[in-house]
């Protein structure tokens, strides 16, 4: 069978349509923007396929070179609704010798316009007065009649939903290094037909003539009538939904090829897609592809980023294993970094962001993560927003994070203020991100967060403020929780420790959250198709406890207000009280989990916790279009909670937000370790106390000579302590976890002494340890607190940390082993990943 060789031109594309077109091609020559497009299912086959040369002026319409999509909808006429969009077709494309670069478009076809609404025709004229009688008097003329009512002008139709891109595969050679850049779309969604025009009233038909008299004059004319009431005009037409996200997959002699591939967002038909938070397993093609393409491709990422590609090829190979171990069981994954979803939010009146030609739409936007362990050296973060309604990416950013800053970076949150979203319409705006993690292995992890769809709403934030009750400290200070500690300006008491080192987690929560006037609040989300981060306790760098309830329980603890003028509020509450109506299994408070300092802290009993709560409420949002009309639809509104060591900016305060879906607390301690009954405290006089005999305002001295007022006495029972003795004769009973002074590093945890380390006196001079060892107690201890940030005590002779003290060195870490050399040249690929992506 000879093979058909065409020159293809923009004026005559090659439409692949009917059966008869499924030939098999030998060379086909695009000229001038020519095109070919697919809209049917098949194997196509071009054995050489060349492109010459074009300029902008002979650009197609597609911008494309092949294209695979779905018949077009038709357009409505007299107000009735575009028809849907066609799906785009699923293909296999081969081409044996690429000659060009060539781009390949998967789009479903567009959806139809709705029709314009008919418009309203005018009403009729009113009838004319009759004439009066003639007579010795003449008689007064009749009024004219009313004109008829105009009709109201027709609604204009719903426009068709776009069409969802197809499957597609193409498989290609080429002899010359040739590429295919590869896009797959969404249809786009027809457009809503306008408005009919209202019909005018009819005109009051004319008074009759008066009647001739007798002496000849005319009586009085009747009065014309009344013109007919305008009609209305109609309501324009809604906008149809774009298609659903198709895939195209390239492969260069049967090896995924270096190919763009872009997707736009699925069809939502009203509802929304599941979106939210997961950990992509790159042992699926899917995930792995994704990581790939994010490289330029495998082969790229083969040639230029070696190192970071056998990263990813090691850590699909190990989801692969995990996939095959944890069949027919529940995968438990340890999170390592926590990924905070974006948020957006419309700039305040009063901004600075304005235009010289007046107002302008503004937004912006925040994202950050969380570093759970130490184990994670470098992070990748990247994230996007996109006016999801005009189908265009609005911001983009790409950071790579390390080093010391990966501590700090969780409160720089990424932001950026965006102008000019349109003029003053009401806008869906999407937000995500991506995180990609290395951990000092060498290790490979990517994680995704999608938020949902916002509506923007003008310059109004849909939540417009936020209140948390609990938990809360004195004033602006750190919220203190203690376990077997009590006593002073404690926020929260606990029960003791457990032998195992494990604790139960009591932290209640509760507060009222007050939406826009324009938000009615329905009910907290139960949709399983919206995912909700889940309520977290961050113990930095060292682990994560979860709020450990069911959706459905969380959504229990949120009502709406009944108070009248509190329609738009909702509260929340956490607190101590029943967890279910007539059956007080759990309290609130009682977060159902235990936290394992043995694992999280290495045995030591202390931790800086933040904590995170995320809620998203389904609310009823009214948008007002003009005066007398409005446009209503639900949404997703989401708020959180958050600790924070400094609040971010200048005007931000604790525990009150204003115009905004986040509110911040102060970051909250988990704190215990004391002295045992006895220990004689240095006084700023000179004299000594038993720890138990001191009181609020006494005076202790300090390391720095300086008199220290008391302003806090914490006390709690122990069953055991670390004895330290030294060869002098000294002698102490602490809690293991309790800093010593020590002459080369400083303060030291009293359990990581070793014998023969070198103390310093608080008299002066040095000795060393000579015995440290645990024993039984079973007893009270004591510590204080000052006016300072923590100081060293005189006690029993040597240097020993107040309660402060203890737990701000108490989250000192053996020093971390060096980073690999390996993993240093991943890292530096990464780093230079990111620069070329710029």
């Amino acid at each position: 069978m000879n093979k058909k060789n065409l020159v293809i031109s923009q004026g005559a594309p090659l439409i692949v349509e009917q059966e008869k077109s499924l030939t098999e091609y030998g060379t086909i020559v695009l000229k001038d923007g020519g095109y070919i497009e697919i809209r049917r299912p098949c194997e196509f086959t071009i054995e050489r396929l060349e492109r010459t040369a074009r300029t902008g002026k002979e650009e197609n319409k597609w911008c494309s070179d092949i294209i695979i999509t779905g018949p077009e909808g038709e357009r409505g006429f007299g107000g009735s609704d575009g028809g849907d969009g066609g799906d785009a077709p699923e293909v296999t494309l081969h081409i044996g010798n690429l000659v060009n670069n060539v781009k390949i478009l998967n789009i479903g076809g567009t959806g139809g316009d709705g029709g314009r609404g008919k418009s309203g025709e005018d009403g009729e004229a009113g009838r004319n007065g009759g004439a009066g009688g003639d007579g010795f008097i003449g008689g007064r003329g009749g009024n004219g009649g009313s004109g008829y009512p105009g009709k109201d002008g027709g609604n204009g139709g719903t426009g068709g939903n776009g069409g969802d891109a197809g499957a597609v595969k193409v498989y290609y050679h080429t002899d010359n290094g040739s590429t295919i850049q590869a896009l797959a779309e969404c249809g786009k969604a027809g457009k809503g037909g306008s408005e009919g025009k209202k019909g005018y009233g009819g005109a009051g038909g004319a008074g009759g003539r008066g009647g001739i008299g007798a002496d000849q004059k005319m009586a009085e004319s009747g009065l014309p009538g009344k013109s007919g009431e305008n009609g209305q005009d109609g309501q324009p037409g809604k906008d149809g939904v774009p298609g659903g996200r198709g895939t195209i997959e390239v492969f260069k002699d049967d090896i995924p090829a270096d190919c763009q591939e872009t997707v736009c967002r699925e069809r939502t038909s009203g509802k929304q897609k599941k979106r939210g938070f997961r950990v992509l397993d790159l042992s699926q093609k899917e995930d792995y592809q994704h990581v790939m393409q994010k490289y330029g491709g495998e082969e790229r990422m083969k040639e230029k980023y070696p190192r970071l590609y056998h990263s990813v090829r090691a850590a699909a190979e190990e989801d692969r294993k995990k996939q095959q171990n944890t069949m027919g069981k529940e995968q438990e994954d340890v999170e390592n970094v926590y990924v905070l979803p974006m948020t957006i939010r419309p700039v305040p009146a009063g901004n600075s962001l304005t235009a010289s030609g007046g107002p302008v739409r503004a937004i912006s936007c925040k994202a950050g993560f969380q570093r759970l362990t130490d184990e994670v050296v470098a992070v990748r973060f990247t994230g996007e927003l996109k006016n999801v309604t005009q189908g265009i990416s609005l911001y983009h950013f790409d950071k790579l994070v390390t080093d010391e800053a990966l501590a700090s970076f969780p409160e720089k949150e990424m932001k950026k203020a965006i102008k000019d979203i349109s003029t003053w319409q009401t806008q869906e705006i999407e937000a995500s991100s991506e995180v990609t993690e290395i951990y000092r292995s060498g290790y490979h992890k990517v994680k995704q967060s999608k938020t949902l769809t916002y509506m923007v709403l003008g310059e109004e934030d849909m939540i417009h403020g936020l209140n948390v009750e609990l938990p809360k400290g004195r004033g602006n200070d750190i919220i203190k929780v203690t376990y077997a500690r009590g006593g002073g300006d404690i926020s929260y008491e606990n029960a003791s420790v457990g032998e195992d080192n494990k604790v139960r987690v009591y932290l209640p929560m509760k507060g009222y959250i007050d939406f826009s006037e324009a938000c009615r609040p329905i009910a907290y989300e139960m949709d399983e198709g919206v995912e909700i981060p889940n309520i977290k306790l961050l113990y930095n760098n060292y682990g994560v406890a979860e709020y450990n309830y069911s959706r459905k329980e969380i959504a229990g603890f949120f009502k709406n207000s009944t108070v009248k003028g509190e329609e738009h509020r909702v509260y929340f509450d956490f607190g101590p009280g029943d967890s279910r109506e007539g059956k007080a299994k759990y309290t609130k408070d009682d977060w159902k989990t235990s936290i394992d300092f043995k694992h999280y802290d290495n045995e030591e009993h202390y931790a800086t916790v933040k904590l995170i709560c995320p809620f998203i409420y389904k609310c009823e949002v009214t948008v007002k279009i003009s005066e007398e009309s409005s446009y209503t639809y639900e949404t997703d509104v989401t708020g959180s909670i958050q600790s924070v060591s400094s609040l971010p900016e200048s005007g931000d305060q604790y525990y009150i937000s204003v115009d905004s879906s986040e509110v911040y607390i102060p970051q909250i301690y988990m704190l215990w370790g004391c002295f045992a009954a006895g220990t004689l405290i240095k006084m700023a006089d000179g004299t000594r106390k038993p720890v138990e005999c001191i009181s609020v305002g006494d005076e202790v001295a300090g390391k720095d000579e300086m008199p220290h007022r008391v302003t806090r006495l914490v006390k709690g029972e122990e069953k055991k302590l670390f004895v330290l003795e030294t060869e002098d004769g000294k002698k102490l009973r602490l809690t293991k976890g309790h800093p010593v002074e020590t002459w080369k590093d400083g303060p030291v945890h009293v359990q990581e002494l070793k014998c023969g380390d070198i103390l310093p006196l608080a008299d002066g001079g040095c000795t060393e340890v000579r015995f440290i060892y645990p024993e039984d107690y079973n007893g009270v201890v004591y510590n204080l607190e000052t006016e300072e940030d923590g100081i060293m005590l005189d006690a029993a002779g040597l240097w020993a940390g107040d309660f402060m003290m203890q737990n701000k060195t108490a989250s000192l870490k053996k020093k971390q082993e060096p980073i690999p050399e390996e993993t240093l040249q991943i890292i530096e690929e990464l780093r230079q990943a990111v620069e070329d992506g710029k």
